[in-house]
């Protein structure tokens, strides 16, 4: 591949929601339009529809940055898969129609766009088990990357917080206490948060009950 060569682009919801308004025929030749632009540096024909055109060249600037390879990495917090240049090429194979109902497959079993007719789905099925693999890939990954922040922003569990949390609690536990190991604080913090009526008793005796609760 040469050093200027992209190899993909990712591709938003922000281009799916759009091309999914249009009919199949126009989907397809945006979607074709936009791989032919960004890998073969080629603009739409004469022959693409007006509707299919117009939206090409709202998405314009957004797909020169692409090819320009400004965007090395997807836009942190959007949705978005994966668009190779082999994945281009499958699009390219098809008719316009049949490009058109895979891209708007692929958009709803991504991000949710409306579905298609079943009678429309079928025209599409065995191509788009062919790509399925691909986007469960970019879904573990979001999936992954959500659990990720979302622990990043919960407060770090410590005995000194549950104290503070539950006043009520009498008594401390030194954190080389015996009776801590293998307890996971931060499912302790939620068993008290749920048990209301052993908040008088002593630190001790709650790691303890929950030690029992936990089979520990």
């Amino acid at each position: 591949m040469e050093e200027n060569e992209i190899d993909k682009f990712y591709f938003y919801s922000s281009y799916a929601k759009p091309i999914c308004k249009l009919n199949h025929n126009e989907a397809g030749q945006v979607i074709k339009a936009m791989c032919a632009f960004i890998f073969n540096d080629k603009e739409p024909s004469e022959k693409t529809l007006p509707k299919a055109k117009a939206l090409f060249y709202l998405l314009y600037e957004q797909l020169d940055e692409a090819k320009k390879k400004k965007a090395k990495a997807a836009k942190r917090g959007v949705e978005h898969f994966t668009f190779t240049k082999a994945l281009a090429k499958f699009f390219e194979a098809l008719d316009d129609v049949q490009a058109g109902l895979l891209i708007k497959q692929c958009s709803n079993y991504v991000f949710g766009t409306p579905p298609l007719e079943e009678s429309e789905t079928t025209q599409v099925d065995e191509y788009f088990e062919l790509i399925k693999p691909m986007l469960d890939k970019t879904l573990k990954q979001r999936e992954n990357a959500k659990r990720h922040n979302e622990n990043r922003k919960k407060p770090k569990i410590t005995l000194e917080k549950i104290r503070n949390d539950f006043k009520e609690i009498r008594g401390n536990l030194n954190p080389d206490n015996d009776i801590l190991k293998g307890v996971d604080l931060n499912k302790l913090y939620a068993f008290i948060k749920e048990n209301e009526d052993i908040r008088t008793q002593s630190m001790y005796s709650i790691v303890d009950l929950y030690r029992q609760e936990s089979g520990l």
